[in-house]
């Protein structure tokens, strides 16, 4: 795991729920953060305009995509994986 797209997305997710980064980890889930689905469509444009990529994210229908936000590691693979093959 690349610690520099780890805490970039760490301290992304904490600025949108109003935590400290320090409080959040790869295990921590959606719900622990209560993030709903308005706060992860602001956290996918924040990624989107922090890495400068798209991310394919329909929110009427998230189940079909491949970008999965159960826990706060999903993002972080994920953002790694298109950071690889996209930047």
């Amino acid at each position: 795991m690349s610690s520099t797209i780890a805490s970039r997305v760490i301290g992304l997710i904490a600025e949108q729920v109003g935590m400290d980064p320090a409080e959040i980890t790869p295990k921590s889930t959606t719900e622990e953060l209560k993030i709903d689905s308005l706060r992860m469509v602001d956290i996918i444009f924040s990624l989107e305009e922090e890495f400068d990529l798209t991310i394919q994210f329909n929110s009427n229908d998230p189940d079909g995509s491949n970008f999965k936000m159960n826990d706060v590691g999903d993002v972080i693979t994920y953002m790694e994986n298109l950071v690889k093959t996209e930047g």
